[in-house]
């Protein structure tokens, strides 16, 4: 029987040679199972140490590995990008209910550290011009007001009493006369007039003072409503 001929290890033939082959043929079939092993692996030069399984790993791959990893790594930077974006920004700011050695390296907290503002026992008022940004008031304190009444409260009222009354009188011969009050004849004619003087007042103290409950209350930290504590967070990376 002839030699076999290939180029690589699917041309050879398992039950080649056959027991009919001539011992002087053996060297010859030595040089093709060398040659298509050669051809086969051309770039090893070195000892090839993974195991059948892990080889097994790259079962089904079509194209180089390497090309097939970058375009992952590129569908990757792809998605990290678009939830940059969709989630939030560098320099964004959100609030943080967790422990503080759990925030991502690229988040600091807002403490006026680096870049961040420091967010500490602020609260957010927004803006839409950028010129406000940072830009900062308000006061967490109220003022407290005091203020006196005075208490001098007295006064008088004042009236005029003075009047008279008029009377009709007649005396014997016709003539009018006119007389006090005290001093009016108990036979007379014609139409006489009393006077009296009866300018008087009243006289009153009004002193008084109103009074109210003053107790000691401090302003300070009275200006927010209530409240819950977390902590402000910016990415700057």
């Amino acid at each position: 029987m002839g030699l076999e001929t290939g180029t690589y290890i699917d041309s050879l033939d398992p039950t080649w040679p056959t027991t009919g082959d001539p011992v002087s043929q053996g060297d010859d079939h030595l040089k093709i199972l060398k040659s298509t092993i050669k051809n086969t692996l051309p770039n090893l030069s070195g000892a090839v140490t993974p195991t059948h399984t892990e080889l097994n790993f790259v079962d089904g791959v079509t194209s180089a590995i390497q090309t097939q990893i970058n375009a992952v790594q590129a569908d990757v930077d792809s998605n990290e990008a678009a939830a940059d974006l969709g989630i939030c920004p560098i320099g964004g700011i959100i609030m943080y209910n967790g422990a503080f050695s759990a925030i991502p390296a690229n988040w600091q907290i807002c403490d006026g550290t680096g870049i961040t503002p420091d967010l500490t026992d602020q609260f957010i008022y927004g803006t839409n011009t950028e010129g406000e940004l940072l830009d900062s008031g308000g006061s967490a304190d109220i003022g407290v007001i005091t203020h006196t009444h005075p208490n001098a409260g007295s006064h008088q009222h004042g009236a005029a009493g003075g009047h008279s009354h008029t009377v009709a009188l007649h005396t014997g011969n016709g003539s009018q006369a006119n007389y006090a009050s005290s001093t009016i004849p108990t036979s007379t004619d014609g139409s006489k007039t009393t006077s009296a003087v009866g300018n008087h007042q009243h006289a009153a103290t009004g002193d008084h003072g109103h009074a109210a409950p003053a107790g000691a209350v401090s302003g300070t930290g009275a200006n927010i409503p209530p409240y819950i504590k977390l902590a402000f967070i910016q990415r700057i990376t």
